[in-house]
Formats: C-alpha cells, sequence, structure tokens
C-alpha cells in the first residue's frame, strides 16, 4: 500500500469517499456499515479480494470466536447455557477485561468477587465492560453476546456459593 501523508487521506476521508479513488494520495477509501478499508490506488474499487466477504454470526455454540487480531484481541459469540442466574454455580475472572455486548433479547450476567455479586441485564445493543468474577444467562431464548476479550490470559474459576478456587487455566493464541 502506497501511504500518503495524513492529511491528504484525512481530506479524502472527510469528502464522504464511498469505494472512490483518490489518485492525489494514492489511496482507495472504502466504507461498508461504517467499517474503513484503505487499499493501495491500484486496487480496482469492485475487486472482491480485496476486500473480506461477510460471514454469519447466527450460531447456536456456547462458544465461537469468528473474528481475532493475533496477539491482541478476539471477537466471539457467546450463548450461554444458563436461562436464569439461580443455574449458575461457576464465575470466572479473566486477567484483563472482556465487553459484553448484547446484541439481541435480553441477556444477564452475575458479577461478583465471591462474597458480594449483582445481576446486571442488558438489553440490545447495551453494553458492560467486565473485570470481575462473572458469568452469563439468557433471559430471552433469542438472546446472545458479542464478546471482546485478548487473545491470550488467564482464568480463574471460582465456586459462586464459596468463593473459593476451583482451577486456574491459562488461554494462549
Amino acid at each position: 500500500m502506497a501511504h500518503a501523508p495524513v492529511a491528504q487521506l484525512d481530506r479524502a476521508m472527510a469528502s464522504g469517499a464511498m469505494c472512490r479513488t483518490f489518485e492525489s494520495c494514492q489511496a482507495h477509501i472504502c466504507v461498508n456499515d461504517g467499517v474503513q478499508f484503505h487499499s493501495s490506488a491500484a486496487s480496482h474499487p469492485m475487486d472482491t479480494n480485496t476486500y473480506p466477504n461477510p460471514i454469519s454470526l447466527a450460531s447456536t455454540e456456547r462458544w465461537i470466536v469468528p473474528f481475532a487480531d493475533s496477539g491482541h484481541w478476539r471477537v466471539g459469540i457467546y450463548n450461554p447455557e444458563f436461562t436464569s442466574s439461580g443455574e449458575i454455580t461457576i464465575l470466572e475472572k479473566h486477567s484483563c477485561p472482556e465487553l459484553f455486548i448484547c446484541r439481541k433479547g435480553r441477556m444477564g450476567l452475575v458479577i461478583g468477587n465471591g462474597n458480594r455479586e449483582k445481576i446486571v441485564v442488558l438489553s440490545d445493543g447495551e453494553a458492560i465492560l467486565v473485570t470481575d468474577y462473572h458469568n452469563g444467562f439468557r433471559i430471552d431464548e433469542i438472546g446472545d453476546f458479542l464478546v471482546v476479550e485478548r487473545t491470550a490470559f488467564t482464568t480463574e474459576y471460582i465456586d459462586r456459593k464459596t468463593g473459593k478456587i476451583i482451577r486456574i487455566v491459562e488461554t494462549s493464541e
């Protein structure tokens, strides 16, 4: 990719470019649903090999990871197996924050430290950054979470009633 001065790219993006080539800055700008892709001016706007194809995020699996940036972050779809907070017996905590985004329906999270806990209910489009022990449940059958987290971390699992550590798991790429 030929890199243009930042000011030229900024002007190109500010002009409302939608899949247009800007010869002066040797950049091709394409905006698709708010996500910007940049390529060299040599790329043709209709070249489907330049841009990723959409994938379905529909899943009945408990956890899938459709996107990741190795060494940095991953995005997963989380379909909790629990349908109420009362079913949850184990809480987990990562060594880094996790962003939970309720994609559809109403979803719940039990968040606590082993001694005190709070039930948080999220609706379509709501999000919460979690740094404490937690576990999720579905209030609405159609609900699920989009979860953003690092690709490498440690997870500590505790018994919800006693707060005692059950196990520690290292996750790496």
